[in-house]
C-alpha cells in the first residue's frame, strides 16, 4: 500500500498501515513462515526499531543447532525458511547476512 496507493489517498494509505502496524504488533506468531512475515509486516507498516527488533529475536530464538531454520518446529532446517528468515533479519533488524544470526546478537 505505501508503494502504490495514489498521493491523493494518503489519510486512507496511513489509517490502513497504522491499522495494519497495531494487529501486528498484537498478534502471536505461530511458525516460522508467520514469524517471518510477521517481521516483514512491522518493517512494511512502519514499525520502530523497539518493535522490530523483539520480533526479530522471536525467529532468531528458533534458530537450529545447525544454524539453519526449518518451516515447522518436526521439520529439519532447510534452504526455504532459512533464506526467509536471513533476508528478513536483514531487511527488518539491520543484521548482515554475513553474521552468524544468534539470538544475543539483536
Amino acid at each position: 500500500m505505501s508503494l502504490y496507493l495514489p498521493e491523493q489517498f494518503r489519510e486512507e494509505r496511513e489509517s490502513c498501515l497504522r491499522r495494519a502496524r497495531n494487529w501486528l504488533l498484537k498478534a502471536q506468531p505461530r511458525t516460522t513462515e508467520d514469524r517471518t512475515y510477521h517481521l516483514f509486516g512491522l518493517l512494511w507498516t512502519g514499525a520502530d526499531a523497539s518493535a522490530r527488533k523483539n520480533a526479530a529475536k522471536q525467529v532468531l530464538a528458533e534458530q537450529r543447532k545447525d544454524g539453519g531454520w526449518s518451516q515447522l518446529p518436526r521439520l529439519e532446517s532447510d534452504a526455504y525458511a532459512t533464506g526467509e528468515v536471513l533476508s528478513a533479519l536483514h531487511q527488518a533488524a539491520g543484521l548482515a547476512t554475513s553474521d552468524p544470526a544468534k539470538a544475543n546478537m539483536i
